[in-house]
Order: structure tokens, then C-alpha cells, then sequence
């Protein structure tokens, strides 16, 4: 079987939106961002094509979702061209999220793309050394891998040393390339400003205590005043 001259783009979703979370708002939550997902894909779309240069097959959007029941971002995702959305579980436990089943299915994915010969180049945006096996399984049938990083909040690796070290290319997308369609989150424009005091009770908080106002009458050489009934 010949292998097909062209590009497939496999997303974590959850490393990637995760670590651009950290780097723009200082925390993995997905809840601390906006995502205009039009944009971002158009982006990985382009930057895919320039860096393997061959033309894209298609972008394989990998996430979790409680019961696997698409949200509405993957509704809009799974509807634009040259995308096919693939969910696995998204379970909570311990009071944090976690995806079951993506990294099996981005396995799964990798290895009979690559077993197929149905592309030449293939560009991996994760971080989990489980893809390690269909990352080696890819190279072994010939096909070409890129890895991409988000680039770090602490300047470090977010991605699995083995995965780095087995990767034919790898590219790290900068704050600059995120910021094209992920911004950080206003959360302190979504509280209310605390409500000014009324007039009243401005009032009795500027009043003078008893105690001062005895001690500035014994300083005037003057009775102080009565108390108003």
C-alpha cells in the first residue's frame, strides 16, 4: 500500500487547553479561559501545513465530556470542516476532573493511521508519555512525528521526557501563537463592586468616640457637649 503524502493533526484537548490555561491565567482550570475554536483551528491548520509541509487530512480533536455526551464547544467543533471530535469519559474524583479513554483512543488513532499508510506526517499536540508505544508504532511504519508543546508558565517541559527524546520535530506554540485564539479569563469584571455605605451610616462611622470627644474638650479648656437624645 503506498502511504498518502499528507498531514493529520491529533489534539489533547486537555493538555492543550490545560497548559494554555497555566500560562495565561496561572492555573490548568479550562474555566479561567475563552476559546474562540474557529480560530484555533484554522491555526493548527496553517501551522501544520507550513511546518510538514503537506496539506491537512484532517484534525482529530480528542476530550472528555461527562457520559461522553458532546458539550457545546464539541458541537461546534464536530460540525467544521476537516475536524472529527472524539470523546472519552470526563469522571470527578476528589473534587477533580479527569478524562478516561483519550489517551487510548489517541493510541488507537495514531496506530492505524500510521498502519494504513493514510498519512505521511503526523503532529501529536500532548504531553502524556502514555502515547509513547503509538509514537514508536507511527515511526516504525515510516510516517513522520511532530510533537507540540504549549509553552510552559515556569519555562520548564510540560510534556513527557520520553516522548521529547522520540519525537522527529518538536515546536513549542508561545504565549504569542495561543493568544491568537485563547485569552485569559476577566473573573474580577464578573463580581460586583461592593455597595456604598448610606448616608447614615457614613455618618455615625465619621462621628467622633465618646472618649475623643471628652479628650478634645479637656484640651479646649470647654464642657463638651450634651448627647443628643
Amino acid at each position: 500500500m503506498e502511504r498518502v503524502d499528507r498531514c493529520v493533526v491529533l489534539v489533547d484537548a486537555g493538555y492543550l487547553l490545560g497548559a494554555a490555561a497555566s500560562l495565561l491565567a496561572g492555573e490548568p482550570s479550562r474555566s479561567r479561559i475563552t476559546v474562540d475554536h474557529s480560530a484555533l483551528i484554522q491555526g493548527l491548520r496553517e501551522r501544520a501545513e507550513a511546518d510538514t509541509q503537506q496539506p491537512l487530512l484532517r484534525i482529530y480533536w480528542f476530550d472528555g465530556a461527562p457520559d461522553r455526551v458532546p458539550q457545546p464547544e464539541h458541537r461546534r467543533l464536530r460540525v467544521m470542516p476537516r475536524v472529527t471530535v472524539r470523546l472519552g469519559a470526563l469522571t470527578r474524583s476528589d473534587g477533580r476532573w479527569a478524562q478516561k479513554g483519550v489517551d487510548a483512543a489517541m493510541h488507537a488513532e495514531l496506530t492505524e493511521l500510521a498502519r494504513n499508510r493514510a498519512c505521511s506526517d503526523v503532529v501529536l499536540v500532548t504531553g502524556d508519555g502514555d502515547l509513547l508505544p503509538g509514537l514508536m508504532s507511527a515511526k516504525e511504519h515510516g510516517v513522520a512525528v511532530h510533537l507540540w508543546a504549549v509553552q510552559a508558565a515556569d519555562g520548564d517541559y510540560n510534556q513527557s521526557e520520553d516522548l521529547v527524546a522520540e519525537a522527529d520535530e518538536r515546536r513549542v506554540l508561545d504565549r504569542a501563537w495561543i493568544t491568537g485564539a485563547v485569552r485569559a479569563r476577566d473573573l474580577a469584571g464578573l463580581c460586583p463592586p461592593p455597595p456604598a455605605p448610606r448616608p447614615e451610616i457614613a455618618a455615625i462611622l465619621s462621628a467622633p468616640l465618646p472618649e475623643a470627644a471628652l479628650a478634645e474638650a479637656a484640651r479646649n479648656g470647654t464642657p463638651p457637649a450634651p448627647a443628643t437624645p
